[in-house]
């Protein structure tokens, strides 16, 4: 991550202002915009008078001058090196300077995680029988699980990096963090920490975080970690414009894709794969307008158009703004499985749909409703 910051911080001395021969170089006049709430101050030092507060994304423009020195700085929890800019605020005029760690010559937006794992360690040694290296791989394990569901997921290992007592923790697997959490506020006996085992520590918006023990030896812990997030839990999710789809569907996959300007192979090669195994039980598999997300029009020769509204179910499902597909079955709550390299989804759409594709046999007469 370090090498992969340290590039973009190059890239971006090169795209917004510095490159270290002073002031009024080629890149004045470069857009900059903050991605992150940041003071605007009259000199380049967080100890000058602040001008202004800035929002992120408020446009901004590089003068050309830059500090002579790089100035290490930490917004949530992630280390910036980079020196600081004279910048003009476009929407009034004023000028200021900010530190280059918060700029970016694009603007960000960053994802929201409601749903986060942090795999823990504090163990150096390892613990029991357990050396370091199978518990670090256990945590490993774990990842393609979680993410598959829409989970942030994150390990934190000490034993690891030895020379870092890593309390502070940044969210967000780019270079710019969505937020960060302290480790310490959550390591408590009320929320299940014990301090005897490493473990997963929980945490969604609206829920008491909770920390699950690390099982090495079978995968209750993953399946604890799934009951938390009521990922197949069924509950009152069913809305009337779904209510009236199950009449005619019982099991359907919507393949959505929010970024259709960014469409790619593993896009396309994954959405073929999707529609032939879904094809193999009858599971119908209809594609989404990512333009408008309100009326998805569901084709079906038996009832005419029906439409679903899949904001109703980003929440619930995991959706992140990736691009994947949204698992719908009467009998489980709705789920987004993320497109990733070497996804299985043939395992995805098994244990979802709780059936077995090499034995499922296509009954044509009752396509996308058979219930099995």
């Amino acid at each position: 991550m370090k090498n992969i910051l340290l590039i973009f911080l190059l890239l971006l001395i090169v795209g917004c202002g510095g490159n270290g021969t002073g002031s009024g170089n080629s890149l004045s006049n470069t857009i900059c915009y903050p991605w992150i709430t940041v003071n605007l101050q009259k000199e380049p030092s967080i100890q000058s008078a602040v001008i202004e507060k800035l929002r992120v994304g408020e446009e901004l423009v590089y003068t050309g001058k830059f500090s002579n020195i790089n100035m290490d700085m930490i917004y949530r929890c992630q280390e910036f090196n980079s020196p600081w800019y004279e910048v003009i605020r476009k929407m009034d005029g004023k000028i200021g300077w900010v530190h280059g760690g918060t700029l970016s010559t694009q603007k960000i937006v960053l994802p929201v995680y409601d749903k986060i794992v942090i795999g823990y360690n504090q163990f150096i040694n390892g613990y029991s029988n357990y050396n370091t290296s199978t518990i670090h791989d256990a945590l490993v394990s774990s990842m393609d699980s979680f993410k598959q569901y829409g989970i942030y997921y994150k390990i934190v290992d000490r034993a690891q990096d030895l020379g870092a007592t890593p309390d502070c923790v940044p969210i967000g697997d780019g270079p710019f963090p969505s937020g960060s959490l302290l480790i310490s506020l959550y390591l408590r006996e009320d929320y299940g920490f014990s301090n005897t085992k490493p473990g997963y520590l929980v945490i969604e918006l609206g829920k008491q975080p909770k920390f699950i023990p690390l099982d090495i030896e079978s995968d209750s812990d993953v399946q604890a970690v799934y009951n938390y997030f009521d990922v197949f839990s069924s509950g009152g999710y069913v809305t009337p414009e779904l209510q009236k789809i199950f009449q005619n569907f019982q099991r359907f996959i919507i393949a959505y894709n929010p970024h259709p300007e960014e469409t790619n192979d593993l896009w396309v090669t994954a959405s073929d794969e999707m529609i032939m195994l879904a094809g193999k039980a009858g599971i119908p598999v209809f594609q989404a307008n990512s333009r408008n997300e309100g009326s998805v029009v569901l084709k079906s020769a038996v009832s005419g158009n029906l439409t679903l509204a899949l904001t109703n179910f980003y929440h619930l499902s995991g959706f992140f703004y990736r691009p994947g597909f949204f698992f719908f079955y009467r009998n489980n709550t709705p789920i987004y499985i993320r497109v990733m390299e070497n996804q299985e989804y043939q395992k995805m759409i098994e244990g979802y749909y709780q059936i077995k594709l090499d034995e499922e046999i296509l009954d044509i007469k009752n396509f996308g409703k058979t219930n099995r």
